[in-house]
């Protein structure tokens, strides 16, 4: 039998083993209402000042080109004025405005990250398609230029119709003008709407990867013989009064015949964007303006039919051929830059490989010396030299500031897109400025990293030691007019 003192000792153990156990669950509830109260938010916290965008399937391409052109207010400004003219205008002025914003002013119900998919529909009811593999950056560039000057025009048909694609599309289908007005029906695919096939024109595409492929061809779409290639599109007027995109310059060209010393007419070509190759010859380091001088540089032509060298010749007869001087400059500077760093080469062996020099460019950038005025001018005095007597000295005009210490034509770096990998794969990365819609004072200076929704703080040093595909400049307020 168990005495009174036994079982006294019995019942005191019990209570030290529940006292502890009752301490264990108080300790646990007291955690987990902490936790609760205290812990982290259910919802992603916000990383940095800006949001980032989805990867929905080899879109790097895509979402580089979105922040960089978010960084530039001048175009951000033009297509606030033209983003009633199509659904890709209006989509595109929805997402860099997101992507212009701090995120702590923008609404709750705006994705972070972001999602591009309703401008890949934009782009596909206008006939271009993404094709399964290989995207370039610059490429989607042209792609976007391209479409937002047919809606300005308005792309009218031979018959004088409308194109169905291009006419304004229902309320309901359309991205919400401000970020609060996003309804959950927004979306008309699938976030994944590259990997999912649509008839003949697209291909499964796997899960995007770190190593995606880039650096080709962004195609144009129908299938014709397994080619693809772009559907036919209507005639548009180009009568029609339209306000040219900020990036939207001239290029003048002329050639010069060195037998007769014949001057062609000048010729005048638009462009978006300026293609810098580099030198044949490799090495380390080079400069922005090494390129653009070398852009601009004159060359010899051979071969070319002289009108001067055939004035008054049977027309009969075989024309004559000569070596003529070829000179390239800028007629018009746009107000917003964009520069393409050619770095695909040909190999001995013939195969493609990628040119990795590092080019150094400034924050500030003057073009007055690549203008067609500058260089008349320039050639203007060196002809004076040459026919000059020996003891005569005549200076070579420097590019300097004017009375009032500005530029003619002064830039500001915006943004630069870094391509990483080889020719047959890699992937896309942009460093932009802050957000434009700031209160902050200084936050449009701020720099910051953004590799599709991975998003963080950088500097200016950072970002001029980085290796450059696409730069992106637009005119300083400091410029004279």
């Amino acid at each position: 039998m168990l005495s009174f003192g036994n079982v006294q000792d019995k019942f005191f153990n019990m209570d030290k083993e529940q006292i502890v156990i009752l301490a264990g669950v108080t300790l646990c509830a007291l955690s987990i209402g902490a936790f609760i109260f205290w812990g982290p938010n259910p919802r992603p916290r916000r990383r940095g000042a800006i949001v980032g965008l989805q990867n929905l399937g080899f879109t790097c391409f895509l979402n580089t080109l979105l922040q960089s052109l978010a960084s530039c207010v001048l175009f951000m400004d033009w297509l606030e004025s033209c983003r009633d003219q199509g659904r890709v205008a209006s989509t595109l002025h929805y997402l860099l405005k997101v992507l212009s914003s701090e995120r702590s002013k923008l609404p709750e119900s705006v994705e972070d990250p972001l999602d591009p998919t309703e401008l890949i529909v934009a782009l596909l009811e206008h006939g271009w398609s993404f094709a399964s593999g290989e995207q370039d950056a610059h490429e989607l560039y042209h792609l976007l230029m391209t479409t937002l000057e047919e809606e300005a025009h308005k792309a009218i048909p031979v018959d004088g119709g409308l194109l169905d694609s291009l006419e304004p599309q229902p309320e309901e289908k359309m991205l919400p003008e401000s970020p609060g007005d996003m309804s959950e029906n927004s979306h008309v695919q699938s976030n994944h709407v590259l990997n999912q096939p649509s008839g003949d024109s697209m291909e499964q595409t796997p899960s995007h990867s770190s190593e995606t492929p880039c650096l080709s061809e962004f195609r144009m779409v129908i299938k014709q013989e397994d080619v693809f290639t772009r559907k036919a599109m209507p005639k548009y007027d180009c009568n029609r009064n339209y306000q040219a995109s900020p990036f939207c310059g001239l290029l003048t060209s002329q050639l010069q015949c060195v037998t007769c010393g014949f001057k062609s007419v000048l010729k005048y070509d638009k462009f978006d964007s300026l293609s810098l190759h580099m030198p044949e010859e490799e090495r380390l380091r080079y400069t922005l303006t090494e390129l653009l001088e070398n852009f601009t540089r004159t060359e010899a032509v051979t071969g070319v039919a002289c009108d001067g060298c055939n004035k008054g010749r049977d027309p009969d007869l075989p024309a004559v051929t000569a070596t003529s001087l070829k000179s390239v400059s800028i007629g018009k500077l746009p107000k917003s830059l964009c520069f393409h760093v050619h770095r695909m080469s040909m190999g001995k062996n013939g195969d493609p490989y990628k040119r990795r020099e590092y080019v150094l460019f400034p924050e500030f950038l003057v073009m007055d010396r690549y203008t067609q005025n500058s260089i008349i001018k320039e050639q203007k005095i060196k002809d004076e030299i040459q026919s000059a007597d020996e003891d005569k000295e005549i200076s070579m005009p420097s590019f300097t500031p004017r009375e009032d210490g500005s530029w003619s034509h002064l830039y500001r770096l915006k943004a630069v897109v870094v391509h990483s990998g080889t020719v047959k794969s890699g992937h896309f990365v942009t460093y932009r400025r802050g957000p434009l819609n700031s209160s902050s004072r200084h936050r449009s200076d701020r720099w910051y990293f953004t590799s599709d929704e991975v998003v963080k703080e950088t500097t200016l040093l950072e970002v001029c030691q980085a290796a450059a595909y696409m730069l992106f400049y637009e005119r300083s307020a400091v410029s004279a007019t």
